[in-house]
C-alpha cells in the first residue's frame, strides 16, 4: 500500500530542505506508519479503490447501505443473492454518491434477509490523490511522533531520568482529530 503522504510532500508541509536526505530513512518510516494508522482510524484506504473495483457486502434488511469508499466515483453492479444463493442483479436503487450511500428506490428495505452478504456491491471510489487536509494531519502526526521521541528529560535528586511524552499518549491532537474524524467511516 502507498503512503498517504510522499517524504517530498511532507519536508515542503514542514518547511524542511528537500535536498537534506538525513532524517529521510526515519521519516519514511514514520511515513508509512502514520499512513498505515490513518486508513486504520479512517475505516478506509481512500485512495486505493480509485481505479481498481472494491467488492462489499452488506445484510439486505435495511434500506440503504454506506460503502466504506467514497465518494462513488462509478457503480459497476449491485447484486442481491436469490433463494438459491446465486447473486443476480438488482433492478432499482439509488446512488447518493459524495457520501458513498446506496438506497432503495421505494424507501422499504432491500429485503427482510439478515444474510450479511445478502447485497453484493462492486464499485470504484475514493480519491486519486489523498486530500490535502488528511496530508496535512499525517504531517502534524508525524511531526508530533518525532517530537516523543526527543521528549522532555528530567532529573530528580541528581540520579534517575525520567521521560516526559509532549503530549498524552493515544490521543490525537484535536485539531488533527476534527480533520480525520470528517472522513471517518462510521462503524
Amino acid at each position: 500500500m502507498s503512503h498517504l503522504l510522499t517524504l517530498e510532500e511532507y519536508k515542503t508541509f514542514k518547511g524542511k530542505n528537500i535536498a537534506n536526505q538525513n532524517e529521510d530513512g526515519r521519516l519514511t518510516i514514520n511515513l508509512h506508519a502514520v499512513s498505515d494508522f490513518v486508513r486504520q482510524y479512517l475505516s478506509r484506504n481512500l485512495t486505493e479503490n480509485y481505479a481498481t473495483d472494491a467488492v462489499e457486502y452488506f445484510a439486505g434488511n435495511t434500506h440503504f447501505v454506506n460503502v466504506r469508499e467514497w465518494p462513488i466515483r462509478q457503480v459497476v453492479s449491485v447484486k442481491y443473492k436469490d433463494a438459491e444463493g446465486v447473486y443476480q442483479e438488482l433492478g432499482a436503487f439509488y446512488v447518493d454518491e459524495p457520501i458513498g450511500c446506496i438506497e432503495s428506490t421505494d424507501g422499504n428495505n432491500f429485503t427482510d434477509s439478515r444474510d450479511s452478504k445478502f447485497l453484493r456491491v462492486t464499485y470504484k471510489g475514493g480519491y486519486a490523490e489523498c486530500p490535502n487536509d488528511i496530508k496535512m494531519a499525517i504531517a502534524d502526526l508525524v511531526e508530533k511522533q518525532i517530537k516523543q521521541e526527543h521528549s522532555l528529560t528530567k532529573t530528580v535528586g541528581g540520579q534517575d531520568t525520567m521521560t516526559y511524552p509532549a503530549q498524552p499518549i493515544h490521543r490525537l491532537p484535536n485539531h488533527i482529530a476534527v480533520v480525520l474524524d470528517s472522513y471517518r467511516m462510521a462503524l
